[in-house]
């Protein structure tokens, strides 16, 4: 109804609400690069020398770089300090052109643990092709339970999370699945950014359109923007291919993101039309996981942006996300940002104490929002004070659909199928355009990798996605399927989706 009534209010004005925009609150210089050799990797990150060893590249396959800028506010004169880990393979070499992946952070999270959850660096450097990636995947005799492992805090009761489907509540491991990218593909740069540190120093957040913004909520003023992530992310990629020049491939420019980083993702999306921000344009594709669009930009209300119906930008989209599983839903709690919101006997974030109340013991929705499948609407907050809301993935998925068809995309048709035991597959694709948008929705499907609940992994399904689309000039097309050096096409990691 609010979006319905602020549609009505511009009409009414003889506004356009395709060029409702953000404006550029901050700007930004590049300060420089130094590279993080795995020696300086603890001192660098702040992780552990056992964790650098797990998780960084190595020295032998590439060179990570920590970039640098000053962001400058416009409104306050404010200076922060902004920063992104760039992984650039060896085998990227002069005379050809790679692929861009800017993938963002969850909250509390930080730009370098995605080395370690997300083994894009691995597809990229050629990692995977000596040894594969390995994941496991449910089976019919041993599945992950619906609420994970013990050690995510949501109820479960398994130390593994599979339990045995005979009815025993046994644990159980299924069998490890493994892919690879072909030798043929070529790499392709990553890069992670890091949002700003939260104000009690809890972790790194993004201003994703939610008030109080995420990390925010107990600093001065919780419902002032402190930074521009928005145009960070624009920054990042522009001076990315300044750099690197001719290196990067400027029509093969992807960006994904994860819980905070995912809604932030959806946040970007909404400005590709946004002549502030021209790099996210140029985007060909954006995937979206456990994640859907702050109630701001959907109502454009507490300052945030109204998220325009309609765009001169299409983009291809991949969203990921779970249902009917319980969440933490701090709703009249007090919110400490540097604290445990979950059982704090078995952590999810082990280095932060119990928050000083009360275990949430959830609302009965998977974030965010959708209680059964196809099932709806409305706001929901997870982690977050009453006014953080989010709309219900049922909502943002019917927004997505209908911008694409106002943008020019023309009539969807709709195939689906069953993925797994628990998943199911969206394909939208659209009569004046070879953009494809897609939903992966699954039941039980928890806050961690990616919400699948193993039925696939997420690493390879988003890039499987991501790496089918170019843009060159405004003009998006579809190159996936069978590797092909002349079209630069790629095979797909984990069969067709």
């Amino acid at each position: 109804m609010k979006r319905n009534i602020m549609l009505l209010f511009g009409l009414l004005l003889g506004l356009s609400i395709a060029n409702v925009s953000l404006a550029a609150t901050s700007s930004f210089v590049f300060s420089g690069a130094i590279e993080v050799p795995n020696s300086d990797c603890s001192s660098v990150t702040g992780n552990s020398a056992q964790w650098c060893r797990n998780a960084w590249p190595p020295n032998t396959r590439g060179a990570v770089y920590q970039y640098s800028f000053k962001e400058t506010r416009s409104d306050t004169g404010a200076v922060l300090l902004r920063t992104a880990y760039v992984y650039k393979p060896d085998l990227i070499k002069a005379g050809a052109s790679y692929p861009l992946l800017t993938f963002l952070h969850g909250g509390t999270q930080s730009g370098d643990q995605m080395f370690l959850t997300y083994p894009f660096a691995e597809l990229a450097d050629g990692r995977s092709n000596a040894l594969a990636i390995k994941w496991h995947q449910n089976t019919a005799e041993c599945q992950l339970g619906p609420f994970g492992s013990s050690y995510v805090g949501l109820g479960g009761t398994s130390a593994l999370g599979f339990l045995k489907t005979d009815g025993s509540g046994n644990d159980c491991m299924p069998p490890r699945q493994t892919y690879s990218r072909s030798k043929a593909a070529s790499p392709f740069y990553v890069v992670y950014p890091n949002g700003i540190t939260d104000y009690s120093g809890g972790g790194r957040s993004w201003e994703d359109g939610r008030t109080p913004s995420p990390g925010q909520y107990d600093g001065p003023n919780p419902m002032q923007q402190k930074r521009d992530d928005v145009g960070f992310v624009n920054a990042l990629i522009a001076t990315l291919k300044q750099r690197e020049g001719t290196l990067v491939d400027p029509t093969r420019v992807y960006v994904g993101g994860v819980s905070n980083g995912g809604v932030m993702t959806t946040r970007l999306l909404c400005n590709t039309s946004n002549g502030n921000y021209p790099e996210l344009a140029k985007v060909a594709a954006f995937s979206v996981s456990a994640a859907s669009m702050a109630d701001n930009l959907y109502s454009g209300s507490n300052g945030r942006e109204l998220c325009p119906n309609a765009g001169s930008q299409l983009t291809a989209l991949a969203i990921f996300v779970g249902y009917a599983s319980r969440t933490p839903n701090s709703a009249g709690q007090p919110f400490f940002a540097n604290c445990n919101p979950y059982n704090p006997s078995t952590p999810m974030y082990p280095n932060l104490p119990a928050c000083p109340y009360a275990t949430i013991s959830g609302d009965g929705v998977m974030p965010y929002g959708g209680g059964a499948l196809d099932v709806g609407g409305g706001t929901y907050t997870v982690n977050s004070p009453t006014i953080g809301n989010v709309i219900a993935s049922f909502d943002n998925q019917k927004f997505w659909l209908n911008y694409f068809s106002n943008s020019g995309a023309g009539a969807n048709t709709l195939s689906s199928n069953a993925l797994g035991y628990f998943t199911r597959v969206r394909h939208y694709r659209f009569a004046q355009s070879p953009m494809i948008y897609q939903v992966y929705e699954t039941q039980n499907g928890l806050h961690y990798n990616s919400s699948s609940r193993y039925d696939f992994d997420a690493a390879g399904r988003i890039y499987d996605f991501l790496f089918s689309f170019r843009k060159s000039a405004g003009t998006l097309s579809y190159i996936g399927g069978t590797y092909d050096p002349a079209s630069g096409s790629y095979a797909n990691l984990q069969g067709n989706w």
